[in-house]
């Protein structure tokens, strides 16, 4: 069999994924932190855009926030069964701009490490936008693994951070911070198997010259988001 390496598939690593997901952890806490600073700590219903298995609810949870009630969406039904019960709480399986489409009333929506994997971009903000609330926003960027892509000569699937602080600023009036992290493995094992749980290279699958090359890797990882927040300039 030729050497292939699938990269990620949510629902495949959905049970290894709340163990996996360091970056995007420490990500949530920096976002939620910046959320509390700008935006109090009081809300109505909260809106949770990729909410996994209840990562930032967590955090909300841990930091003091509190809230009338709380709607996580995530695209991947395996995700979500890491969820649970939890008070106030609903779940939705669906994509990001069917699940905007809805006539919500928010007062909040929170979304982080997630975003960066909408079809479109500029439409999912738009349609954030449109429902006219306070955001708190992560999105991690192109900058993320960029030695690990520089040296297998690949392209990240994410857009460059200056693209999304332009569209950001395009929807939203707010405040904006990048946060950088650098992970270190023991071993390219270690390293490959945080890859492959990790959910930021974008799915597919490596060609065999790529995944033998990609053996040989043994730097760092870095992970680069952008945390907004602010409140829509628009209005339904």
């Amino acid at each position: 069999m030729g050497l292939l390496l699938r990269l990620f598939s949510f629902d495949e690593w959905a049970k290894s994924y709340p163990s996996s997901c360091i970056a995007q952890k420490i990500f949530a806490q920096k976002l939620i932190d910046l959320l509390v600073q700008k935006q109090g700590k009081k809300f109505g219903k909260i809106a949770d855009l990729g909410c996994g298995g209840g990562e930032v609810l967590q955090i909300l949870k841990h930091r003091g926030v509190g809230f009338d009630s709380y709607i996580g969406c995530d695209i991947s039904p395996l995700m979500l069964n890491n969820f649970g019960l939890q008070e106030k709480c609903e779940i939705i399986c669906e994509d990001f701009d069917l699940f905007l489409k809805r006539d919500l009333d928010l007062d909040l929506i929170v979304s982080s490490s997630a975003l960066q994997w909408s079809k479109n971009l500029e439409k999912t903000l738009y349609l954030i936008a449109s429902c006219d609330c306070q955001v708190a926003l992560s999105l991690m960027s192109a900058n993320t693994f960029s030695s690990f892509h520089s040296f297998l000569h690949t392209q990240s699937p994410l857009l460059e951070a200056e693209n999304m602080q332009k569209l950001l600023f395009e929807f939203f009036d707010g405040e904006m911070m990048i946060s950088r992290i650098v992970l270190s493995f023991d071993s390219n094992a270690k390293l490959l198997d945080h890859l492959r749980k990790s959910g930021v290279m974008g799915g597919g699958i490596l060609n065999y010259q790529k995944a033998k090359k990609m053996l040989e890797f043994e730097g760092n990882l870095e992970y680069e988001s952008i945390l907004f927040t602010g409140r829509s300039k628009r209005k339904k």
